[in-house]
């Protein structure tokens, strides 16, 4: 099965502005971490600016958006990393206070994201080495948080993607596990890869099953880290823009009804207000 668009349409409104990075001489994002000081190349960001640009080659058959987004594709293969079980993985060289993660460490969501970037790299190119590449990348979604890798679980005992993975403090980041889950669609649909489905399936269960942590009754929670935290406003239309995506893809109206909940939040001036007074007290009072 041929991919299409990329599911989520990245842009200003949705908090991703790449004008606002600076760029290597291959013309791949830099980007800043948590403050660290100096520009570095982030593997989610050089993701997220090759699909931004896979989706302008299919809606205007740019060359140039072509050339762009194999650019990131190409990063990622020279980037590429020797992981837990024959894996390729994506490392990030730098600590994570907050989660209790020391570099190096692997993110789910990186490594979902590289796969649905390789996957249509392979399927615009026909070069081999994307396909390889997505293939390798693959292997790390069979290898567990505590062996190194980045499947965790609810307290439910459900398995999640974790985009921060920690073997002390559960992060459980919403849009980060739902952006990897759209990485095992991809190879399950592209490669009618049996292993991807069973995944796919399971992991689509077990955010349903634990979808009600990330609702406070009035707004999204980012995680389901201690003490947990509301979303800001573009990662909330994130999380509306993804639950939509998810509903297109398995037609279950579980998905939909979510989006709607939360759609009506962020309209909501009650909703609003609330989320502003959480806010400021977390950042004052709790400092997160």
């Amino acid at each position: 099965m041929k991919l299409g668009f990329y599911y989520i349409d990245l842009n200003k409104r949705l908090g991703e502005d790449f004008s606002e990075y600076e760029f290597d001489d291959n013309g791949v994002p830099l980007s800043r971490f948590h403050r660290l000081p100096g520009w570095k190349h982030n593997p989610i960001t050089v993701c997220q600016y090759g699909l931004f640009h896979f989706n302008n080659y299919l809606r205007t058959s740019s060359s140039l958006s072509k050339d762009i987004f194999l650019s990131q594709a190409n990063w990622l293969l020279e980037h590429a990393k020797d992981g837990p079980n024959k894996s390729a993985v994506w490392f990030y060289q730098f600590d994570l206070p907050f989660y209790d993660i020391k570099a190096p460490w692997i993110s789910g969501m990186a490594q979902g994201q590289a796969i649905s970037v390789l996957l249509r790299a392979f399927q615009i190119s026909g070069e081999k080495k994307y396909l390889e590449a997505a293939q390798a990348a693959w292997r790390i979604f069979d290898v567990k948080v505590k062996d190194g890798g980045i499947i965790s679980e609810f307290p439910d005992g459900l398995p999640l993607i974790e985009e921060y993975p920690s073997s002390s403090k559960r992060s459980s980041v919403l849009n980060g596990f739902i952006f990897a889950i759209f990485g095992v669609y991809d190879y399950f649909v592209y490669l009618q890869d049996k292993d991807a489905q069973k995944k796919f399936h399971l992991f689509i269960e077990s955010l349903k099953e634990n979808m009600f942590r990330y609702d406070s009754g009035y707004w999204s929670y980012y995680e389901l880290a201690n003490p947990r935290r509301l979303t800001a406003k573009f990662y909330h239309r994130i999380h509306i823009k993804q639950l939509e995506s998810l509903f297109r893809i398995t037609n279950d109206p579980f998905f939909k009804q979510f989006a709607e909940r939360w759609q009506k939040y962020l309209f909501s001036p009650f909703s609003n207000f609330k989320w502003f007074l959480k806010k400021v007290h977390q950042k004052l009072v709790v400092q997160i």
